[in-house]
């Protein structure tokens, strides 16, 4: 795990096929900046990313990316990208009675 980590910290990721074109979360997207987008907690939580949840989040949310994450725990990168650049970001207004993930 700590070599996965120190992978995120000073590597660039190999996935770029994954990177969304049009959305602001790619897979070298950090934690601490996913979890700045609103509704994001939750969403990370329901795709089954355990960091949401992990009393140590507070120490590695900083640098440890999303494609870490991934790697780790054996998740879907896309999906959490493409999950993650549906929510709303700051500034745009939610739709109302429509979930975006």
């Amino acid at each position: 795990m700590v070599h996965l980590m120190e992978q995120g910290r000073h590597k660039k990721s190999r996935n770029k096929k994954i990177k969304a074109d049009s959305g602001v979360v790619d897979e070298n997207t950090t934690l601490a900046e996913v979890l700045a987008i609103p509704g994001a907690y939750e969403a990370l939580a329901k795709l089954g990313v355990p960091c949401v949840v992990c009393p140590l989040m507070g120490m590695e949310m900083a640098y440890l990316t999303l494609d870490v994450i991934a790697q780790m725990y054996k998740l879907d990168l896309a999906k959490i990208i493409d999950v993650l650049n549906k929510l709303p970001q700051q500034g745009d207004k939610p739709k109302k009675g429509k979930k975006n993930w």
